[in-house]
């Protein structure tokens, strides 16, 4: 069977609408519902860095009619100063707004379904923020991070050093930097593509920082899926590197997946099937209402 025919139609099974969420300088997003009866959980997707909520290579938008397609609302929406949302004026640093603009969004899902419970779902720092945010608030009862918080460990350095003992490309790379000379491929790139996090202001917290969250979301037995591409492999680079960096998972409603193939924002069609159905499998095995 292919990927296609086990993800819902994106032409049926939902309707759109848009939102408007605050004021004086609200925050825009599309709400996507299902056509009938909606289940009692809700998705908030967050922007992926600076980009607009449609989400990197449309993902946004496939994943909330998906899910929507499934019973389930999903709300993606603009950050302030992202898209369609204009800049607010506020002395929070960004991952402080994306966490409190999170949660702005899920008060307005809430008064305007009545949902109160509720996924939050993002990539990179989008995946940050929907951490955070779950700590926030317990009616996030579900975690989607998408190449979130990784650190490097022993094994790691195994997966990342053995191979390369053995690779003459690796060896001529070496000499090359050596002499002098420079990685020319990201100098060629438009600006667009480089990482922008850091002027963001979004910075990579202290590993015990990220177990004392965990341990807390494991507490509430709030559900949890992590999925890792190529594109941190220098991070994070083999299967299980989450449970082995925190035990705590062990014990937690917790999934993990590493898809090497796969580029950072998941550029590759095969890829984008395989994360939105890990996604839409892991949603329905845990939120059936």
């Amino acid at each position: 069977m292919s990927m296609d025919s086990v993800l819902p139609a994106a032409s049926v099974g939902y309707a759109e609408s848009l939102a408007v969420i605050g004021a004086p300088v609200p925050l825009h997003g599309v709400l996507s519902s299902p056509s009938g009866a909606a289940r009692e959980t809700a998705l908030l997707i967050l922007n992926s860095g600076l980009l607009h909520q449609v989400g990197a290579c449309n993902a946004s938008v496939e994943l909330a009619r998906s899910a929507a397609a499934l019973g389930y609302r999903s709300l993606r929406f603009d950050g302030s100063g992202i898209g369609d949302s204009a800049s607010r004026s506020t002395s929070e640093n960004h991952e402080q707004r994306a966490v409190s603009e999170t949660l702005e969004a899920l008060h307005w899902l809430a008064q305007h379904t009545g949902t109160q419970r509720f996924v939050s779902v993002g990539l990179c720092s989008g995946a940050f923020a929907s951490f955070n945010a779950a700590l926030e608030e317990p009616r996030i009862e579900g975690v989607i991070q998408i190449a979130g918080f990784a650190y490097p460990n022993f094994k790691w350095k195994l997966h990342h050093y053995l191979p390369r003992i053995y690779s003459a490309r690796s060896w001529k790379n070496r000499i090359t930097r050596s002499l002098g000379g420079r990685v020319q491929w990201r100098k060629a790139l438009p600006d667009a593509y480089l990482d922008t996090e850091t002027s963001a202001g979004w910075s990579i917290p202290p590993q015990e920082t990220v177990a004392a969250g965990y341990q807390r979301l494991t507490q509430r037995d709030v559900a949890m899926l992590n999925i890792m591409t190529g594109g941190e492999s220098y991070w994070y680079n083999y299967q299980g590197q989450f449970k082995d960096n925190f035990p705590v998972l062990s014990q937690a409603r917790f999934e993990e997946h590493h898809l090497p193939e796969a580029s950072h924002i998941i550029a590759e069609r095969d890829a984008q099937l395989s994360v939105r159905q890990l996604m839409l499998d892991w949603l329905t095995r845990h939120f059936k209402a």
